[in-house]
């Protein structure tokens, strides 16, 4: 949960200096058809990474309700509690490898743009 907590506010950053880079258009160094692409992926990015922490959150709280049912001898609702555990668990990884797949597309982006104006 720290490490997706983590990239929610890396990338809150970077829509925020991409932003800073628009209302610049002056100063701006990238062609704007670039900042419009990167623009594009951190809002999907961005919405990834709040949903897996929204469902790893929400697991975490599973775990707790079912380890207390568990305790109180309500062995029925701990495991039903415990499977709502994992689904929500192996949710919030999903979207976690997605969003890191399209981590690696916008550094690809950056990498062309890089390469492009060695040239």
């Amino acid at each position: 949960m720290v490490a997706v907590n983590f990239r929610y506010a890396v990338l809150a950053g970077l829509i925020r200096q991409i932003h800073q880079m628009e209302k610049h258009t002056g100063e701006q160094t990238r062609p704007p058809t670039i900042l419009y692409q990167e623009m594009r992926m951190p809002e999907t990015r961005f919405t990834f990474v709040k949903f897996s922490l929204f469902f790893a959150c929400l697991s975490f709280l599973f775990n707790l309700l079912a380890k207390g049912s568990h305790i109180s001898s309500a062995y029925s609702m701990s495991a039903l509690l415990f499977i709502a555990t994992l689904a929500c668990l192996s949710v919030a990884i999903l979207l976690f490898l997605y969003e890191i797949s399209r981590w690696t597309e916008a550094l690809s982006l950056h990498i062309a743009h890089i390469r492009q104006s060695g040239r």
